[in-house]
């Protein structure tokens, strides 16, 4: 055998070897790939479901539902003007400024010492606006996600922590450790919705106004504006 003839059955990588290992690749990632999908569809279709529970409002009185309105527009102005404003909400204002809000029906909370719990119902897609999502889950991000939970939230140097010790889906119980993603993913998306993730957040946040956000005492302390 000539050299020129084996040059020419090498014919390079794609001729025999190669060819055949990178079908094998080919094939086992859309193998992998299908399977990672169909178990996202699975999880999805365990943990929601096709119907919304009715999120039962907490009943707030009209002199209440007053109350919190003017707090809440207060905490606004401050915010706008960058002054200083200091308040606290019971738990019947609290859900009395939720119910002012697109999430009236979505959600209702009560405060239990340091902790907030609550519960809530609301479709995949008002997570976000996920492309890939809805081309991978198709009609299921209509589905609804309703559960329960239990947590602290903390604001340090103009940054929300929430800490979720219970999280229910569909009546399943999470574990802590998804209880943990859950906690920093919902952090992140607080931050980030309020212009307070990635360099500058400290300068340019909205968050960073607020001096203090704590429950204490089954009450929610509220204190914006400049530092002390």
């Amino acid at each position: 055998m000539t050299p020129g003839s084996q040059q020419q059955r090498g014919g390079g990588c794609f001729s025999y070897g190669c060819l055949i290992a990178l079908t094998i690749i080919i094939v086992m990632g859309g193998g992998v790939g299908y399977y990672l999908v169909h178990q996202v569809k699975r999880a999805v279709l365990e943990y929601s479901s096709e119907y919304a529970p009715a999120i039962t409002p907490v009943p707030v009185v009209p002199e209440v539902s007053e109350s919190a309105r003017t707090k809440v527009q207060r905490i606004r102005e401050a915010l706008e003007a960058k002054s200083a404003f200091e308040t606290e909400f019971s738990a019947e204002e609290v859900n009395a400024a939720i119910q002012q809000t697109d999430w009236r029906d979505k959600i209702s909370v009560s405060l239990d010492g340091d902790r907030v719990r609550g519960a809530f119902s609301f479709p995949i897609s008002a997570v976000g606006e996920w492309p890939a999502a809805k081309l991978l889950l198709g009609g299921a991000v209509s589905r609804k996600l309703n559960g329960a939970f239990a947590g602290g939230i903390q604001l340090v140097d103009g940054k929300v922590s929430i800490s979720l010790s219970e999280l229910t889906l569909n009546g399943h119980r999470l574990e802590d450790m998804a209880q943990g993603h859950a906690s920093k993913w919902l952090s992140g998306a607080v931050n980030a919705s309020e212009g307070d993730e990635g360099e500058g957040a400290r300068e340019t946040g909205t968050l960073r106004l607020i001096r203090r956000f704590e429950i204490r005492d089954s009450r929610l302390f509220i204190a914006v504006g400049p530092g002390r």
